[in-house]
Protein backbone atom coordinates (compact mmCIF):
# COMPACT_ATOMS: atom_id res chain seq x y z
CA UNK A 1 0.00 0.00 0.00
CA UNK A 2 2.69 2.52 1.04
CA UNK A 3 5.33 1.23 -2.34
CA UNK A 4 5.99 3.73 -5.23
CA UNK A 5 3.33 1.79 -7.49
CA UNK A 6 0.99 1.83 -4.16
CA UNK A 7 -1.45 4.86 -2.71
CA UNK A 8 0.54 7.38 -2.16
CA UNK A 9 2.97 6.95 -5.40
CA UNK A 10 6.16 8.42 -3.23
CA UNK A 11 9.61 6.83 -3.39
CA UNK A 12 10.52 9.46 0.14
CA UNK A 13 7.44 8.13 1.85
CA UNK A 14 8.39 4.43 0.85
CA UNK A 15 11.53 4.94 1.89
CA UNK A 16 10.21 6.61 5.31
CA UNK A 17 7.48 3.91 6.11
CA UNK A 18 10.37 0.95 5.77
CA UNK A 19 13.04 2.89 7.91
CA UNK A 20 10.68 3.44 10.79
CA UNK A 21 8.78 -0.05 10.24
CA UNK A 22 12.09 -1.56 10.47
CA UNK A 23 13.04 0.48 13.50
CA UNK A 24 9.73 -0.64 15.57
CA UNK A 25 10.53 -4.20 14.24
CA UNK A 26 13.61 -4.36 16.46
CA UNK A 27 12.66 -3.61 19.74
CA UNK A 28 9.71 -5.90 19.70
CA UNK A 29 12.12 -8.70 18.17
CA UNK A 30 14.92 -7.88 21.04
CA UNK A 31 11.93 -9.06 23.36
CA UNK A 32 11.52 -11.78 22.16
CA UNK A 33 15.09 -12.98 22.04
CA UNK A 34 15.19 -11.75 25.70
CA UNK A 35 12.19 -13.30 27.03
CA UNK A 36 13.56 -17.15 25.46
CA UNK A 37 16.77 -16.71 27.11
CA UNK A 38 15.33 -15.99 30.24
CA UNK A 39 12.87 -18.84 30.50
CA UNK A 40 15.54 -20.87 29.17
CA UNK A 41 18.21 -19.97 32.29
CA UNK A 42 15.28 -20.36 34.78
CA UNK A 43 14.51 -23.97 33.91
CA UNK A 44 17.54 -24.74 33.93
CA UNK A 45 18.68 -22.86 37.45
CA UNK A 46 21.33 -21.38 35.38
CA UNK A 47 22.71 -24.11 33.69
CA UNK A 48 21.77 -23.26 30.18
CA UNK A 49 23.14 -19.05 30.69
CA UNK A 50 21.58 -16.25 29.15
CA UNK A 51 24.20 -15.93 26.95
CA UNK A 52 23.81 -19.41 25.70
CA UNK A 53 19.91 -18.71 25.03
CA UNK A 54 20.42 -15.48 23.22
CA UNK A 55 22.95 -17.11 21.03
CA UNK A 56 20.63 -20.41 20.47
CA UNK A 57 17.76 -18.26 19.67
CA UNK A 58 19.62 -15.70 17.46
CA UNK A 59 20.93 -18.79 15.04
CA UNK A 60 17.96 -20.53 15.15
CA UNK A 61 16.16 -17.69 13.42
CA UNK A 62 18.79 -16.36 11.33
CA UNK A 63 18.99 -20.46 9.93
CA UNK A 64 15.02 -20.46 9.38
CA UNK A 65 14.47 -17.47 7.86
CA UNK A 66 17.76 -18.00 5.52
CA UNK A 67 17.12 -21.45 4.37
CA UNK A 68 13.43 -21.50 4.58
CA UNK A 69 11.88 -18.69 2.84
CA UNK A 70 8.56 -17.10 3.11
CA UNK A 71 6.45 -20.33 2.87
CA UNK A 72 8.92 -22.38 4.93
CA UNK A 73 8.52 -19.63 7.95
CA UNK A 74 5.02 -19.38 7.14
CA UNK A 75 4.49 -23.26 7.96
CA UNK A 76 7.21 -23.20 10.96
CA UNK A 77 4.93 -20.41 12.44
CA UNK A 78 2.50 -22.11 12.03
CA UNK A 79 3.58 -24.90 13.98
CA UNK A 80 5.02 -22.89 16.97
CA UNK A 81 2.10 -20.58 17.09
CA UNK A 82 -0.36 -23.74 17.43
CA UNK A 83 2.24 -25.10 19.97
CA UNK A 84 2.70 -22.26 22.13
CA UNK A 85 -1.23 -21.59 21.95
CA UNK A 86 -1.72 -25.29 23.28
CA UNK A 87 1.13 -25.11 26.08
CA UNK A 88 -0.81 -21.49 27.13
CA UNK A 89 -4.47 -23.04 27.43
CA UNK A 90 -2.65 -25.63 28.90
CA UNK A 91 -1.08 -23.82 31.84
CA UNK A 92 -3.86 -21.45 32.58
CA UNK A 93 -5.77 -24.47 33.45
CA UNK A 94 -3.02 -26.02 35.48
CA UNK A 95 -1.93 -23.10 37.23
CA UNK A 96 -5.68 -22.18 38.16
CA UNK A 97 -6.33 -25.91 39.45
CA UNK A 98 -2.60 -25.03 41.36
CA UNK A 99 -4.64 -21.94 43.08
CA UNK A 100 -7.95 -23.23 43.92
CA UNK A 101 -9.96 -22.84 40.53
CA UNK A 102 -12.78 -19.94 40.68
CA UNK A 103 -11.22 -18.89 43.93
CA UNK A 104 -7.84 -17.51 42.77
CA UNK A 105 -9.07 -14.24 43.25
CA UNK A 106 -10.41 -14.40 46.44
CA UNK A 107 -6.93 -16.28 47.48
CA UNK A 108 -5.00 -13.98 45.80
CA UNK A 109 -6.86 -11.23 47.99
CA UNK A 110 -5.59 -12.94 51.26
CA UNK A 111 -1.91 -11.93 50.42
CA UNK A 112 -1.95 -8.72 48.23
CA UNK A 113 -5.64 -7.68 47.92
CA UNK A 114 -3.95 -4.33 45.87
CA UNK A 115 -4.04 -6.77 43.00
CA UNK A 116 -8.39 -7.45 42.85
CA UNK A 117 -8.32 -2.90 42.46
CA UNK A 118 -8.10 -1.25 39.59
CA UNK A 119 -5.67 1.09 41.46
CA UNK A 120 -3.85 1.68 38.08
CA UNK A 121 -3.07 4.86 36.21
CA UNK A 122 -5.52 4.78 32.91
CA UNK A 123 -3.74 7.97 31.29
CA UNK A 124 -0.21 6.10 31.89
CA UNK A 125 -1.34 2.98 30.38
CA UNK A 126 -3.13 4.64 27.12
CA UNK A 127 0.80 4.52 25.88
CA UNK A 128 0.81 1.09 25.15
CA UNK A 129 -3.18 0.09 24.90
CA UNK A 130 -2.76 2.84 21.77
CA UNK A 131 0.18 0.89 20.93
CA UNK A 132 -0.95 -2.66 21.21
CA UNK A 133 -4.51 -1.98 19.48
CA UNK A 134 -3.42 -0.02 16.67
CA UNK A 135 0.57 0.46 16.15
CA UNK A 136 1.16 -3.24 16.75
CA UNK A 137 -1.42 -4.43 13.48
CA UNK A 138 0.87 -1.75 10.84
CA UNK A 139 3.64 -2.89 12.03
CA UNK A 140 5.55 -4.39 8.78
CA UNK A 141 5.27 -7.89 9.11
CA UNK A 142 1.53 -7.72 10.19
CA UNK A 143 0.57 -6.19 6.69
CA UNK A 144 3.09 -9.05 4.84
CA UNK A 145 0.80 -11.87 6.83
CA UNK A 146 -2.40 -10.07 5.60
CA UNK A 147 -1.36 -9.68 2.07
CA UNK A 148 -0.76 -13.68 1.92
CA UNK A 149 -4.39 -14.60 2.69
CA UNK A 150 -5.75 -17.12 -0.14
CA UNK A 151 -8.82 -14.98 -0.22
CA UNK A 152 -11.17 -12.00 1.35
CA UNK A 153 -13.38 -14.98 3.56
CA UNK A 154 -9.45 -16.17 4.70
CA UNK A 155 -8.53 -12.96 6.08
CA UNK A 156 -11.75 -12.55 7.51
CA UNK A 157 -11.88 -15.85 9.18
CA UNK A 158 -8.49 -14.46 10.66
CA UNK A 159 -10.09 -11.18 11.56
CA UNK A 160 -12.80 -13.08 13.77
CA UNK A 161 -9.94 -15.11 15.65
CA UNK A 162 -7.25 -12.84 16.07
CA UNK A 163 -9.50 -10.88 18.56
CA UNK A 164 -9.87 -14.05 20.63
CA UNK A 165 -6.38 -15.16 20.18
CA UNK A 166 -4.59 -11.92 20.84
CA UNK A 167 -7.22 -10.28 23.78
CA UNK A 168 -8.48 -13.91 25.86
CA UNK A 169 -5.56 -16.03 25.68
CA UNK A 170 -2.80 -13.99 25.13
CA UNK A 171 -3.85 -10.84 28.03
CA UNK A 172 -5.92 -12.94 30.29
CA UNK A 173 -3.91 -15.83 30.98
CA UNK A 174 -0.76 -14.30 31.73
CA UNK A 175 -3.04 -11.70 33.58
CA UNK A 176 -4.20 -14.85 36.02
CA UNK A 177 -0.86 -16.48 35.93
CA UNK A 178 1.03 -13.28 37.04
CA UNK A 179 -1.56 -12.88 39.92
CA UNK A 180 -1.79 -16.03 40.89
CA UNK A 181 2.08 -16.40 41.50
CA UNK A 182 1.46 -14.46 44.64
CA UNK A 183 0.15 -17.04 46.30
CA UNK A 184 2.89 -18.88 47.94
CA UNK A 185 2.10 -21.99 47.16
CA UNK A 186 1.86 -21.60 43.56
CA UNK A 187 5.22 -19.83 42.98
CA UNK A 188 7.08 -20.04 45.77
CA UNK A 189 10.36 -19.09 44.35
CA UNK A 190 8.86 -16.15 42.57
CA UNK A 191 10.34 -12.36 43.53
CA UNK A 192 9.60 -8.77 41.92
CA UNK A 193 13.40 -9.29 39.95
CA UNK A 194 12.72 -13.10 38.76
CA UNK A 195 8.91 -12.25 37.73
CA UNK A 196 9.79 -12.29 34.07
CA UNK A 197 10.49 -15.85 34.42
CA UNK A 198 7.27 -16.86 36.24
CA UNK A 199 6.15 -20.01 34.40
CA UNK A 200 9.35 -21.74 34.18
CA UNK A 201 9.38 -21.42 37.90
CA UNK A 202 5.88 -22.49 38.60
CA UNK A 203 6.43 -25.87 36.61
CA UNK A 204 9.73 -26.01 37.77
CA UNK A 205 8.59 -26.56 41.67
CA UNK A 206 5.40 -28.43 40.71
CA UNK A 207 5.73 -30.19 37.74
CA UNK A 208 9.39 -30.53 36.70
CA UNK A 209 8.87 -32.73 33.71
CA UNK A 210 6.44 -30.73 31.61
CA UNK A 211 8.66 -27.61 32.42
CA UNK A 212 10.93 -28.26 29.33
CA UNK A 213 7.38 -28.47 27.07
CA UNK A 214 6.51 -24.94 28.98
CA UNK A 215 9.86 -23.56 28.36
CA UNK A 216 9.99 -24.89 24.95
CA UNK A 217 6.29 -23.58 24.12
CA UNK A 218 7.54 -19.69 24.85
CA UNK A 219 10.74 -20.34 22.75
CA UNK A 220 8.33 -21.19 19.95
CA UNK A 221 5.78 -18.30 20.64
CA UNK A 222 9.30 -16.05 20.45
CA UNK A 223 11.16 -18.26 17.19
CA UNK A 224 7.83 -17.92 15.08
CA UNK A 225 7.26 -14.19 15.82
CA UNK A 226 10.96 -13.04 15.08
CA UNK A 227 10.89 -15.20 11.92
CA UNK A 228 8.22 -13.15 10.31
CA UNK A 229 9.53 -9.90 12.09
CA UNK A 230 13.10 -10.69 10.23
CA UNK A 231 11.67 -11.32 6.97
CA UNK A 232 9.55 -8.32 6.54
CA UNK A 233 12.40 -6.08 7.52
CA UNK A 234 14.41 -8.24 4.94
CA UNK A 235 12.01 -7.43 2.47
CA UNK A 236 11.21 -3.88 3.33
CA UNK A 237 14.98 -2.78 2.52
CA UNK A 238 15.28 -4.88 -0.53
CA UNK A 239 12.29 -3.86 -2.09
CA UNK A 240 11.70 -0.67 -0.48
CA UNK A 241 14.85 1.07 0.23
CA UNK A 242 17.35 -0.29 -2.12
CA UNK A 243 15.07 -0.64 -4.91
CA UNK A 244 13.73 2.90 -3.94
CA UNK A 245 17.34 4.05 -4.20
CA UNK A 246 17.97 2.32 -7.78
CA UNK A 247 17.34 3.46 -10.91
CA UNK A 248 17.34 0.04 -12.56
CA UNK A 249 15.07 -2.90 -11.52
CA UNK A 250 16.45 -4.95 -9.24
CA UNK A 251 16.79 -8.78 -10.51
CA UNK A 252 15.82 -11.22 -8.20
CA UNK A 253 19.26 -12.61 -7.43
CA UNK A 254 20.23 -9.16 -6.43
CA UNK A 255 16.95 -9.60 -3.99
CA UNK A 256 17.95 -12.45 -2.62
CA UNK A 257 21.29 -11.02 -1.88
CA UNK A 258 20.14 -8.04 -0.10
CA UNK A 259 17.47 -9.92 2.03
CA UNK A 260 20.24 -12.36 3.43
CA UNK A 261 22.38 -9.86 4.09
CA UNK A 262 19.45 -7.88 5.84
CA UNK A 263 18.78 -11.09 7.96
CA UNK A 264 21.95 -12.01 9.35
CA UNK A 265 22.64 -7.59 9.85
CA UNK A 266 19.47 -7.79 11.83
CA UNK A 267 20.46 -11.18 14.04
CA UNK A 268 23.38 -9.92 14.65
CA UNK A 269 21.81 -6.42 16.09
CA UNK A 270 19.09 -8.46 17.66
CA UNK A 271 22.22 -10.71 19.52
CA UNK A 272 24.33 -7.66 20.34
CA UNK A 273 21.45 -5.52 21.86
CA UNK A 274 20.05 -8.32 24.02
CA UNK A 275 23.49 -9.16 25.15
CA UNK A 276 23.77 -5.09 26.45
CA UNK A 277 23.41 -4.56 30.14
CA UNK A 278 19.95 -1.75 29.63
CA UNK A 279 18.57 -5.16 27.01
CA UNK A 280 18.18 -7.36 30.00
CA UNK A 281 16.29 -4.99 31.65
CA UNK A 282 12.05 -4.81 31.71
CA UNK A 283 10.26 -5.99 28.98
CA UNK A 284 7.43 -3.76 29.19
CA UNK A 285 9.39 -0.96 27.93
CA UNK A 286 11.39 -2.07 25.71
CA UNK A 287 7.99 -3.52 23.89
CA UNK A 288 6.21 -0.11 24.61
CA UNK A 289 8.84 1.78 22.32
CA UNK A 290 8.50 -1.24 19.27
CA UNK A 291 4.66 -0.31 19.45
CA UNK A 292 4.72 3.42 19.58
CA UNK A 293 6.86 3.78 16.46
CA UNK A 294 4.29 1.50 14.67
CA UNK A 295 1.73 3.69 16.06
CA UNK A 296 3.28 7.12 14.44
CA UNK A 297 2.45 4.87 10.97
CA UNK A 298 -1.29 4.97 11.71
CA UNK A 299 -2.06 8.65 9.91
CA UNK A 300 -0.24 6.99 6.53
CA UNK A 301 -2.38 4.04 6.69
CA UNK A 302 -5.63 5.38 7.98
CA UNK A 303 -5.06 7.86 4.76
CA UNK A 304 -4.92 5.01 2.30
CA UNK A 305 -8.09 3.11 3.67
CA UNK A 306 -10.28 5.01 5.42
CA UNK A 307 -9.21 9.49 4.66
CA UNK A 308 -9.10 10.59 1.08
CA UNK A 309 -7.72 14.02 2.15
CA UNK A 310 -4.56 12.86 3.50
CA UNK A 311 -1.74 13.72 0.80
CA UNK A 312 1.55 12.59 0.81
CA UNK A 313 2.87 15.54 2.21
CA UNK A 314 1.02 15.58 5.15
CA UNK A 315 1.22 11.71 5.49
CA UNK A 316 5.41 12.17 5.26
CA UNK A 317 5.66 15.30 7.46
CA UNK A 318 3.52 13.93 9.88
CA UNK A 319 5.63 10.90 10.30
CA UNK A 320 8.82 12.41 10.47
CA UNK A 321 7.73 14.80 12.85
CA UNK A 322 6.14 12.47 15.17
CA UNK A 323 8.99 10.25 15.38
CA UNK A 324 11.09 13.27 16.45
CA UNK A 325 9.50 14.45 19.18
CA UNK A 326 9.04 10.80 20.69
CA UNK A 327 12.55 9.78 19.94
CA UNK A 328 13.50 13.32 21.69
CA UNK A 329 10.73 12.53 24.86
CA UNK A 330 12.07 8.79 25.02
CA UNK A 331 16.01 9.93 25.01
CA UNK A 332 15.45 12.98 27.01
CA UNK A 333 13.03 11.67 29.60
CA UNK A 334 10.23 14.81 29.31
CA UNK A 335 8.40 14.47 31.89
CA UNK A 336 4.79 13.43 29.78
CA UNK A 337 2.11 12.40 31.67
CA UNK A 338 1.14 10.23 28.45
CA UNK A 339 4.33 9.13 27.81
CA UNK A 340 6.32 9.74 24.44
CA UNK A 341 4.43 7.69 21.88
CA UNK A 342 1.06 9.57 23.00
CA UNK A 343 3.16 12.97 22.16
CA UNK A 344 4.52 11.72 18.86
CA UNK A 345 1.19 10.66 17.24
CA UNK A 346 -0.61 14.14 18.65
CA UNK A 347 1.98 15.97 16.94
CA UNK A 348 1.90 13.30 13.86
CA UNK A 349 -1.96 13.78 13.30
CA UNK A 350 -2.17 17.49 13.83
CA UNK A 351 0.66 17.58 11.33
CA UNK A 352 -0.68 15.23 9.11
CA UNK A 353 -4.22 17.16 9.31
CA UNK A 354 -2.62 20.50 8.94
CA UNK A 355 -0.39 19.92 5.70
CA UNK A 356 -2.91 18.09 4.22
CA UNK A 357 -4.78 20.87 3.75
CA UNK A 358 -2.59 22.98 1.57
CA UNK A 359 -0.76 20.41 -0.37
CA UNK A 360 -1.31 18.60 -3.59
CA UNK A 361 -4.30 15.28 -2.94
CA UNK A 362 -3.18 11.83 -3.87
CA UNK A 363 -3.78 11.48 -7.90
CA UNK A 364 -7.48 10.13 -8.40
CA UNK A 365 -5.87 6.96 -10.14
CA UNK A 366 -5.40 5.62 -6.55
CA UNK A 367 -8.48 6.88 -5.02
CA UNK A 368 -10.59 5.22 -7.37
CA UNK A 369 -8.02 2.37 -6.99
CA UNK A 370 -7.97 2.38 -3.39
CA UNK A 371 -11.03 3.90 -1.65
CA UNK A 372 -12.96 2.73 -4.73
CA UNK A 373 -12.35 -0.56 -4.57
CA UNK A 374 -13.32 -0.69 -0.27
CA UNK A 375 -16.81 1.21 -1.32
CA UNK A 376 -17.69 -1.32 -3.91
CA UNK A 377 -16.39 -4.07 -1.56
CA UNK A 378 -18.15 -2.52 1.61
CA UNK A 379 -21.42 -2.13 -0.47
CA UNK A 380 -21.71 -5.84 -2.03
CA UNK A 381 -20.78 -7.48 0.96
CA UNK A 382 -22.25 -5.52 3.75
CA UNK A 383 -25.99 -5.91 4.45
Amino acid sequence: GFTESGYYKSNRLRVAVALVGIAALVPVMLIQVIGGAKALESLTDGAIPYVVGVTVTSVMVGVIVLWAGFKGTAWTDSFMGIFFASILVFTAFYVLNLSGGGEVFEKVSEYNPELNRVSGNPLGMLELWLGLGFGAWVLPHMWQKFYSASSANVLGKVAMATPFWNSWMMAIIPLVVGMAAVIPEVAPTVTVDSSDTILPQIFNVHFPVLSAFVVAGILAAAISTINSQLLSSASLVAEDVVDALTKKDMSSKRVTWVTRVVVLSLTVLIFVLAMLPSGVGFLVPIASLGFGLGLQLVPSALGMLYFRWVTEAGALAGLVLGVIVMAGMAMTQVDFPLGPSIAGILVNALVTIGVSKFTRRVPDSSLEEFHGMFDEYMKNNVR
